[in-house]
């Protein structure tokens, strides 16, 4: 089986780096460390993840085709990336004669993805949410707007926290939880609240 990871990293790291850029990407390196071991014979079988990154382009029609055109010329067996807010994910992306599984990590307040995603699932592709939650929110929204839902694949947790941390044992006015890079950008509380009278942060 062979895998067509398409993602862009904020600091071009590599599927090997420590630092992990998003969830997909986490997912993508969990089946490499628990497939993709051609020496222990216990496992199932290789499973070679391409990583195909780009610059930024204003051209999402012309990186979704260089996305379908690279996993045709390796034969991919799937492509597997994010929804509803990639760069890539418009019309052209769909079209693809590869099967796509896509992971929605967010609910996005605009009725029109719940048309992309039914779109996507009507040309074969499947689509993964990370909660049933999450897949609640969706379905209430598609109720309000009267839209079809069409069925899901499945869901795909994203807890990947091995060993949780032990709690410092200390009171916390507001915390946030977030990849430390300038898109999520998880320390902007702190700068803000700076010479506050808050405890801590």
């Amino acid at each position: 089986m062979r895998i067509l990871l398409p993602f862009q990293d904020p600091y071009n790291h590599a599927l090997t780096h420590p630092i992990v850029s998003g969830g997909t990407e986490q997912f993508c390196k969990s089946i490499k460390s628990n497939f993709d071991n051609k020496d222990d014979e216990t496992r199932v079988f290789p499973i070679p993840i391409e990583q195909i990154q780009w610059t930024r382009q204003k051209d999402k029609n012309g990186i979704s085709q260089n996305i379908i055109d690279c996993a045709v010329g390796m034969e991919a067996d799937i492509i597997i990336c994010n929804f509803a807010q990639a760069v890539y994910n418009n019309q052209t992306i769909i079209e693809s004669p590869i099967p796509i599984m896509f992971v929605e990590h967010c609910i996005y307040p605009i009725p029109n993805v719940i048309y992309r995603w039914n779109q996507a699932i009507n040309k074969g592709h499947s689509m993964f949410f990370v909660s049933k939650w999450q897949e609640k929110k969706y379905r209430e929204m598609a109720k309000r707007t009267g839209q079809p839902v069409l069925s899901i694949a499945g869901h795909i947790n994203p807890s990947y926290c091995k060993v949780k941390p032990k709690l410092v044992e200390q009171e916390y006015d507001c915390g946030t939880i977030g990849r430390c890079d300038n898109g999520k950008n998880p320390f902007k509380l702190k700068h803000m609240t700076k010479g506050k009278d808050i405890k801590s942060l």
